[in-house]
């Protein structure tokens, strides 16, 4: 059976003096239901044992939303110099830049019709690592620093977003240069079909899908990398 949330507010802290002489400290919610006042405690350890819950994903999460609903905003901008302070937070730094790089209008025909849609360039450029494209047995990776990531799973990752209909065949190398033998490689790029939508406001939450799918997808693999890594140095 579907548990329907409760509207509850925060109304007070209460510490809890442990005989260790250390503290814990409860979050006591407020609900009025039906004329009644109930209390809620909820005392959230900082990590729990898969390091899925707890004040610290919490904060991850509190990153992620903050980044959907304004990438460039003010509580975005101080939950990143948070994290930049606790260690294990440095997952959330993003070490490479998203954006668009243009949108064209596209027309497919089949048995049934005309379909509209829009394909939308997405670029990953380098920022602080250095980000390019490798093929290996016939795939396509994006190496971001010392990690390989898979197009095959990015591709599977954004098919979440269910208003993308295809993307490019693979991924291209960006170059950047007065000269062919002055080019820098700056990044990769690829492109992203997406069925065309009735209102405006529509796309602004599909693109927002595909830049959340996309930082996720890669600190993800930067995570797992930091994990490995840092097992081994502490065996060395």
């Amino acid at each position: 059976m579907e548990i329907k949330p409760k509207s509850i507010r925060l109304v007070d802290f209460k510490e809890e003096l442990l005989p260790s002489g250390r503290k814990l400290i409860h979050c006591i919610f407020e609900d009025k239901y039906g004329g009644s006042l109930f209390h809620y405690r909820w005392t959230a350890p900082w990590r729990d044992k898969g390091g899925e819950h707890g004040v610290e994903r919490l904060l991850f999460k509190c990153i992620e939303i903050e980044e959907w609903n304004d990438f460039d905003g003010v509580w975005s901008e101080e939950l990143r110099k948070v994290a930049k302070e606790v260690p294990s937070l440095e997952d959330m730094e993003l070490p490479v830049k998203i954006e668009i790089s243009g949108i064209t209008e596209d027309f497919t025909a089949d048995g049934e019709g005309i379909h509209e849609y829009w394909r939308i360039g997405i670029n990953i450029l380098n920022d602080k690592t250095l980000v390019r494209k490798y093929r290996e047995y016939g795939k396509d990776y994006i190496r971001i620093g010392d990690v390989s990531m898979s197009w095959d799973s990015l591709q599977y990752e954004l098919y979440t977003v269910k208003e993308i209909e295809s993307f490019s065949e693979g991924i291209q190398e960006m170059w950047e240069g007065d000269s062919p033998n002055d080019a820098v490689e700056v990044g990769v790029c690829f492109s992203i079909w997406v069925k065309k939508a009735a209102e405006r406001t529509q796309y602004q939450t599909i693109t927002k899908e595909i830049a959340s799918c996309i930082r996720h997808f890669i600190r993800d693999r930067l995570s797992v990398y930091r994990a490995i890594k840092k097992g081994f140095e502490e065996q060395g």
